[in-house]
C-alpha cells in the first residue's frame, strides 16, 4: 500500500467519524419548532422583559430562545434542571441580543447550571470563598458557561434590579466575542 493511499484512506476514515459524530449529535438533541404554549404563563410572570413586549415581539422572542435551546445545551450540575430553568437561561441570552436580530453567541456550547455559588476550583460545598455567581469563557470553561441556579432565579425576582446573573454574563459573552474581554463588544458595533 503506497503512502498516497493510507493517507487518503486515513483522510476518508476521519470523514466517516466527523459525519457519525454530527449524526448522533444532532440526534440526541431535541429541536422544537412550536414554542410550547405552557412556557408562556412562566416568561410572563417571571421576565419582565418578556412582559412588556407587543404580541408580535414575543413570537420573535419565543423563536429567540428555541433558537438558544436548539443551538447550546443547559446542564444540572449537583441540582435537577426544569423547563423554568431552561426558559431563565434562554431569556438571559435572549434580552442583551433582542435589539441585534439575527445575532447569536457563536462560542457557547453549553450553560451548566451549579447548585449554588462556588469557588475558583468550582467547588459548591466544599472549599472557602464560594462567592462566584457566575462565569464564562476561559481556557478550561472553553465555550461554557456557570451559572448559580438559585442566583440565576433571584436575578428575575426584582424587574428594578440590576443584579441579574444571567444576563451579566451573557453580556460578558458579547463583549468576549471579539477576543477581547474590554467592554466593547466590536462585533456588534459593525453590525
Amino acid at each position: 500500500m503506497s503512502l498516497s493511499s493510507i493517507i487518503a484512506f486515513a483522510f476518508l476514515l476521519l470523514l466517516v467519524i466527523i459525519l457519525l459524530w454530527r449524526l448522533l449529535v444532532n440526534k440526541n438533541k431535541q429541536k422544537t419548532t412550536v414554542f410550547p404554549t405552557a412556557w408562556r404563563p412562566i416568561l410572563d410572570e417571571k421576565v419582565a422583559f418578556y412582559h412588556q413586549l407587543t404580541t408580535s415581539e414575543k413570537v420573535r422572542f419565543e423563536k429567540n430562545i428555541l433558537h438558544f435551546l436548539d443551538e447550546v445545551r443547559i446542564t444540572g450540575v449537583g441540582t435537577e434542571i426544569d423547563d423554568t430553568d431552561r426558559l431563565m437561561v434562554s431569556a438571559s441570552a435572549v434580552i442583551p441580543l433582542f435589539g441585534f436580530p439575527g445575532w447569536s453567541y457563536r462560542k457557547l456550547n453549553e450553560v451548566l447550571l451549579y447548585e449554588g455559588a462556588f469557588n475558583h476550583d468550582y467547588e459548591t460545598t466544599l472549599g472557602k470563598e464560594r462567592n462566584i455567581l457566575g462565569m464564562v469563557g476561559g481556557s478550561s470553561m472553553n465555550r461554557t458557561m456557570i451559572l448559580s441556579k438559585p442566583d440565576l432565579h433571584e436575578g428575575f425576582t426584582d424587574s428594578a434590579s440590576s443584579q441579574n446573573v444571567g444576563i451579566h454574563e451573557f453580556v460578558h459573552l458579547l463583549d468576549r466575542a471579539d477576543g477581547t474581554a474590554d467592554g466593547i463588544p466590536e462585533d456588534l458595533i459593525e453590525q
